[in-house]
């Protein structure tokens, strides 16, 4: 019998003891600068909603929040690929596979750039015959048709745009830089705000207004991207020569089902408010969205520190480091569940201070709303630590499926409660749907999975 070297297996329990350690480092700098990120997207918001309003007057400002309001497509704009590719870059860095990791990139800009040239021809030659004025509900008597026309076809060009920028984030992502990728974010939200103030001091145009909004922060990207590969990263550089068609197909398979689980889960929450007010009322739907945007900042709270933890999964994954996944996924669940029952409990508590402190004594307070909305805020937010370590196994395919299940039971579920108990309805149906629909089978299949990788997990070193 040939034994090991006991100093080539401390060595080996050395290098992955680190290679844990530099996991958390990276997921939790990823989480600190996702936060401050998003503590500019959110002071952005905040600074320019009162300039805009008294710069357009309502009816224009009213056309500017639509139009704004839209760049939320972009999530949908790749159909998935994005977030096929940054598993396909985290599997690719772990094994040392530089040039199929710099293929699939060069595919993915490829694809996403063709996507975008479709955009930017339908901006030229298509936007400008649409009746904006009829689809956006605006009077041409107060916004003028052409001049509506001319902020919609910019839009689409910075969608457009948008699409092959957002490659350098996925790529970083991936290569668990998740802290360089969000500390550019933080860069392009800041110079997207300086943009449409200077914008608005040299009395520009809405078309102009949305340019500066929302091509700045592309450009940012980009940039970004040419440090990034042109000096951070030079080996990892893309090239249109290198993409590949069976590269392209695996990435757009993938992020097919990416692009699934995407429109199940936005259809169902998109539908709340158009359900509440069909049912209750629009003055129903001011109250929920009060109530559901508060809890909605916890489970994002949550969700910047757990999200970085995908690539963290695909590498340890791709590494067979099976018993860090393991205990990752323990802590990480337990830790998400706890902290959010804790941040969701105090906002019970202080329910009615705080809404009366935002928004004032307009809106009633209902506590039994509060209290619906605390326990799916639970659920949703453990829901997700779950599917990090789902996404970073490449275990999409039931995630799709059950995403499906889930939009059509919650749909269903709302209109019925809604109906029988008011809108506390809402909330109630959304978890009973999760349980029933994700959580019922994730009971089912996540505990063979995790046998399935221990029964994987390579013999300790002798």
């Amino acid at each position: 019998m040939v034994r090991r070297q006991p100093g080539k297996a401390a060595e080996l329990n050395a290098s992955a003891e680190a290679r844990s350690r530099e996991r958390y480092r990276r997921a939790f700098l990823a989480g600190i600068a996702a936060a401050a990120a998003r503590a500019v997207s959110i002071l952005a918001v905040f600074v320019s909603l009162p300039v805009t309003l008294k710069y357009l007057g309502v009816e224009r400002f009213g056309v500017w929040m639509t139009i704004t309001s839209l760049t939320a497509l972009l999530a949908f704009a790749d159909f998935g690929l994005g977030n096929g590719l940054m598993n396909a870059v985290t599997r690719c860095a772990a094994r040392q596979e530089r040039a199929e990791l710099t293929a699939y990139v060069s595919a993915a800009l490829a694809a996403l750039g063709g996507l975008a040239l479709l955009g930017v021809g339908f901006a030229l030659l298509g936007a400008p015959h649409i009746a904006w004025w009829r689809l956006l509900g605006v009077d041409p008597h107060r916004v003028s048709a052409d001049e509506l026309s001319d902020a919609m076809s910019v839009f689409i060009i910075c969608l457009a745009g948008g699409i092959p920028a957002t490659v350098i984030q996925r790529v970083q992502l991936g290569l668990q830089l998740g802290y360089v990728a969000s500390l550019w974010q933080l860069v392009a939200s800041g110079a997207g705000l300086l943009a449409l103030l200077l914008a608005v001091s040299l009395h520009a145009s809405l078309a102009w207004l949305v340019a500066a909004s929302l091509a700045t922060p592309s450009v940012v990207l980009a940039l970004s991207a040419l440090v990034f590969w042109g000096y951070q990263e030079p080996l990892y550089r893309p090239s249109l020569r290198l993409a590949r068609v069976r590269h392209m197909r695996e990435l757009m398979r993938s992020g097919a089902l990416f692009f699934v689980i995407q429109v199940g889960v936005a259809a169902a929450f998109a539908s709340d408010n158009v359900i509440i007010a069909q049912i209750l009322g629009a003055s129903a739907v001011a109250q929920y969205s009060v109530a559901s945007r508060l809890f909605d900042g916890v489970v994002m709270i949550s969700a910047l520190f757990m999200n970085p933890l995908w690539p963290a999964y695909a590498d340890a994954h791709s590494r067979a480091d099976f018993g860090w996944i393991k205990s990752t996924l323990i802590w990480s669940l337990s830790i998400t569940a706890l902290g959010t029952a804790a941040g969701t409990f105090l906002l019970v508590v202080a329910g009615r201070s705080v809404v009366t402190l935002w928004v004032g004594k307009a809106l009633p307070y209902s506590a039994a709303l509060f209290a619906a909305c605390a326990g799916w805020a639970v659920i949703r937010a453990t829901g997700n630590a779950l599917a990090m370590f789902l996404n970073g196994l490449g275990w999409i395919g039931v995630q799709a499926a059950t995403a499906l299940v889930f939009a059509v039971a919650a749909i269903a579920a709302k209109i019925f409660l809604t109906r029988v108990l008011g809108i506390v309805g809402i909330p109630l149906a959304l978890a009973g749907a999760y349980l029933v629909t994700v959580a019922l089978p994730y009971i089912w299949h996540v505990p063979r999975l995790l046998a399935r990788l221990e029964v994987l997990q390579p013999a300790p070193e002798r």
